[in-house]
């Protein structure tokens, strides 16, 4: 006789995954993430490039694509065999990194920071022309408070813009 799967089946055995390998996704991401936002920090506070001059920046930018197209890679990897990630969490961290790092990871990197690049210009764009008006900083602060209200719906087209653009 087969046992039929309800819905609440499958979501029970869907956290149990969670909760069982979240430590380690969440030690995968980090092993690439602490390094970077060290080095950002460094950048930012240490260099002889200040956070308004473009170049660092557009090195930050960068650095910060590569580590999305890194997240997006290893969420794959611990999708496809979370088993595999927990017996050998560093050979996994290493196939997520060299894995396909001249097609997949590096043109991803690519693609997320000509997008990061072209909102740093607009937002510095817009900032250095209309900050000055009156009606502009009143609209923002209007938009700003939309924003704080609404982190969810953010968070959310965020994460499905990042799911589309890593789909190409």
């Amino acid at each position: 006789m087969k046992r039929k799967f309800d819905v609440s089946d499958v979501l029970k055995e869907a956290w149990g995954l969670t909760v069982d390998y979240f430590f380690v996704w969440t030690a995968g991401l980090a092993i690439i993430q602490l390094p970077f936002f060290i080095l950002a920090l460094l950048i930012l506070f240490f260099s002889p490039f200040t956070s308004g001059f473009l170049p660092s920046m557009i090195f930050f930018g960068f650095l910060c694509s590569f580590m999305i197209a890194y997240i997006h890679k290893f969420s794959l990897t611990m999708v496809r065999n979370p088993q595999m990630v927990r017996r050998n969490f560093w050979r996994a961290v290493g196939y997520s990194i060299s894995d396909g790092f001249f097609g997949r990871l590096l043109s991803m990197s690519i693609y997320v920071f000509i997008f990061f690049l072209a909102m740093l210009l607009l937002l510095v764009y817009s900032y250095n022309v209309l900050m000055s008006d009156a009606n502009f900083q009143e609209i923002m602060g209007t938009w700003l408070i939309w924003v704080a209200k609404n982190q969810e719906k953010i968070a959310s087209m965020l994460f499905l813009f990042f799911f589309d653009s890593t789909n190409v």
